[in-house]
């Protein structure tokens, strides 16, 4: 049977003060297992009365055998190394400030997997257009669909003819709606 050392007076003391006052609820599972151990609980019963399996106590106990009340904290993990750095959001700003035909492309706006595409072959980062997303929203830009219109490709005086017949049309449309009436007769049957 694996119980924790014979505490101290000020060791249980400082136990029991530390599951009243810390606020990590994993922080303080781990601190009851070791209190509970203490009392004299096997570490079965600990691990069905924290709902934890048996090597999990064992470990907690062993951890504030070797460091105390620091070897229950939550210790800080080391992730994956950030992919986007300093240069990358600096060359990001300056390519989005950039229309994309000035750099040679065949379009007039990002979009982000077009964007993405650039930017993983000028910094050699490669990142998803949903992060991508993120970055530009984080560096305060909003992404929108484009709307494209031919309205810089039409002649004004017969655009504005044409519209005016538009709208005789529709005037003459719904002169006509009221006055005439239509009846369909068919000789099938319905099923």
């Amino acid at each position: 049977m694996k119980f924790v050392r014979e505490l101290s007076h000020k060791e249980a003391e400082e136990l029991a003060q530390a599951l009243v006052s810390w606020d990590d609820a994993a922080e303080v599972r781990r601190a009851r297992a070791v209190r509970l151990s203490s009392k004299g609980w096997t570490v079965p019963r600990i691990a069905e009365a924290l709902d934890a399996c048996r090597w999990s106590v064992r470990h907690w106990i062993e951890l504030y055998e070797a460091e105390g009340l620091e070897g229950l904290k939550t210790k800080p993990r080391s992730g994956r190394p950030a992919k986007v750095h300093e240069h990358y959001m600096k060359v990001l700003k300056q390519t989005i400030e950039t229309p994309p035909r000035r750099l040679g492309y065949p379009f007039n706006g990002w979009t982000l997997p077009h964007l993405g595409i650039y930017m993983d072959k000028r910094t050699g980062v490669t990142v998803s257009s949903r992060h991508l997303g993120r970055l530009l929203k984080g560096l305060g830009y909003v992404y929108k669909r484009p709307r494209h219109d031919l309205s810089h490709r039409r002649e004004p005086k017969l655009y504005e003819l044409k519209r005016q017949e538009l709208e005789e049309l529709k005037k003459g449309l719904s002169s006509r709606r009221g006055s005439s009436s239509w009846y369909l007769s068919t000789s099938a049957k319905c099923i």
